[in-house]
């Protein structure tokens, strides 16, 4: 009786089935008809991409060759006062004779200070040094060529690259070419494409239309950047790639009717249904009857399964059933392994959290120390020395992939490093490090304490100037217990309790304490984290015992 249902219910089901492959065949045609219009429409677009980032390419590569070049030599030279104007107009002529395409390129100097000393095409441009003044500013130099967007006063898009001009290893001004974006791609590809280069923040560089440039900065309009997009003249399909951190391009191109279409398929498909019909009611016999016959033996199968975690299924059908049952014995082969291969996850993925807490350095405490050494080159070069040093050494100690873990002596010359920084920056702050010898070779996770250091060296500051820290460590019977204390003002209750729970999370305040904390944990899982505050200090304890293992 089983059988019997389930072949009906096969054979009904392939009916249906059979109705809906008559609609989804019509779907495909009219879909395959539409794939293939859109194709050839990607394959024009795509084409065009490739060329316009070939363009692109060639000549940013060809100015940043030249303005490296010209920095080290000619430009360094000019802004060093040893060339004349009349000179630099020789080199910068040649400069655009050797050009293969005509493209007008305009030549800015300044001096470090940020003068203009030397434009090519003698313009007072007061917002164009504005903006390069505000680029200079806000930007690194140092890791090479800086590209921008520019619209200028007369209307023009324009590329700015620019890079700063140094002589032993001191910038001494800043070199910048200036290209038109009418310049860029003097001829059109001839199949109805049209383009547009932008940056992140849809200025543009260069445009084959105006059409979809909006506002008085003639910025690109926001429904380009979608791949399907119309306006008043009709659909539009588009692509856009990256040309580079900070540039992208977008290759559109406009639609034609569907119509023609819509009508051949429903010729199609009206011959397609008569046949699907007709082969349905036949093949739906034939296949109920054949396949309604290995359901209940692989049913039997699943059982002895089951029963066995050994046992392997055996169908030779040389159909889809033996090919099920082949995946089902690889699958159970696979389960084993996956089963052992857990535990190796879950050991990885404990080593790879520590490594994450590991890596993380407070960034304003990078700016203020380079801040530091900014200001001390100018009046104390000895000082500048120190703290570079000092910088180099913790940074260098940070990233280092030798070990995971450190003693607490040499855990501790870092840490002395990064206090004597922060020494030079506040001139009230004091600190005291006391380390029992007999702790001195205990393994620690290297930094442990740094995080707790710097939430005290945060919030205390916040509280007083006269920020006082106390380091101690010290050997308690089999434990070695680890005391950071601050004066900095105290915790409130709520936010002890928090710090304290078992639930600490990383979300909001005081993540320094749940780093440190949590990679103490990861090391040794049964320490003790303890943050205690009265009045106006705080105390943060670790207590780790000596003959606890290190997961």
């Amino acid at each position: 009786m089983k059988t019997f249902k389930f072949k009906d219910r096969l054979r009904k089901e392939i009916m249906v089935s059979s109705l809906i492959t008559i609609s989804l065949a019509s779907l495909v045609i009219f879909g395959g008809l539409i794939v293939y219009y859109y194709y050839s429409i990607n394959r024009e677009i795509s084409e065009e991409s490739e060329r316009i980032t070939n363009q692109y390419i060639s000549i940013t590569k060809y100015l940043d060759e030249n303005l490296e070049m010209y920095s080290e030599t000619i430009f360094a030279r000019y802004v060093d006062g040893k060339l004349t104007d009349r000179d630099l107009y020789e080199e910068y002529y040649h400069f655009l004779s050797r050009k293969e395409r005509n493209i007008r390129i305009r030549l800015l100097l300044l001096d470090k200070n940020k003068n203009l000393l030397f434009d090519s095409e003698k313009k007072e441009d007061i917002r164009l040094i504005y903006f390069l003044h505000t680029i200079i500013e806000n930007n690194s130099l140092e890791k090479g060529v800086i590209r921008r967007t520019f619209f200028t006063p007369q209307r023009e898009h324009t590329l700015l690259s620019l890079k700063e001009i140094k002589q032993d290893s001191h910038t001494i001004g800043y070199a910048a070419f200036l290209m038109n974006g009418n310049d860029f791609l003097q001829n059109s590809s001839g199949n109805g494409t049209q383009y547009i280069i932008y940056d992140n923040y849809n200025n543009v560089f260069s445009s084959s239309s105006l059409q979809f440039l909006k506002g008085t900065l003639e910025k690109i309009s926001s429904e380009v950047t979608k791949r399907n997009f119309k306006d008043e003249e009709g659909n539009y399909y588009s692509k856009q790639s990256i040309l580079e951190s900070n540039m992208n391009l977008i290759v559109y191109k406009k639609l034609e009717s569907l119509n023609i279409l819509w009508r051949f398929s429903f010729i199609i498909i009206a011959i397609l249904v008569f046949f699907l019909l007709l082969f349905s009611r036949y093949s739906s016999k034939k296949i109920a009857h054949n396949n309604s016959q290995y359901v209940e033996f692989i049913s039997n199968e699943m059982k002895k399964v089951i029963n066995n975690k050994n046992y392997r299924f055996k169908v030779e059908s040389n159909d889809e059933f033996q090919f099920l049952s082949e995946n089902i014995n690889q699958m159970l082969d696979e389960l084993e392994e996956l089963n052992q291969n857990n535990l190796s996850l879950i050991k990885e993925n404990v080593i790879s959290e520590r490594k994450m807490l590991e890596a993380q350095f407070n960034p304003h405490f990078l700016y203020n120390t380079l801040e530091t050494i900014r200001v001390a080159t100018y009046y104390d070069t000895e000082l500048a020395n120190k703290l570079i040093l000092n910088l180099n050494t913790i940074l260098r100690y940070s990233i280092s992939k030798m070990n995971e873990v450190a003693t607490i002596k040499t855990d501790m010359i870092y840490i002395e490093n990064y206090l004597e920084i922060c020494k030079e920056r506040f001139e009230r702050f004091a600190y005291e490090i006391i380390v029992d010898e007999q702790t001195e070779e205990f393994l620690i996770p290297k930094l442990l304490i740094l995080p707790i250091v710097e939430n005290s060296m945060k919030y205390g500051f916040r509280e007083r100037k006269d920020l006082q820290l106390l380091i101690k460590v010290v050997r308690d019977e089999e434990s070695v217990i680890i005391k950071v204390k601050d004066n900095g003002g105290g915790i409130d209750d709520s936010t002890l309790v928090k710090v304290n729970s078992n639930a600490f999370k990383k979300n909001g305040n005081h993540h320094g304490l749940y780093n440190a904390k949590r990679r103490l944990l990861l090391m040794y899982p049964n320490s003790y984290f303890v943050v205690e505050s009265a009045g106006k200090h705080t105390t943060v304890m670790m207590k780790i015992r000596e003959c606890e293992k290190s997961v």
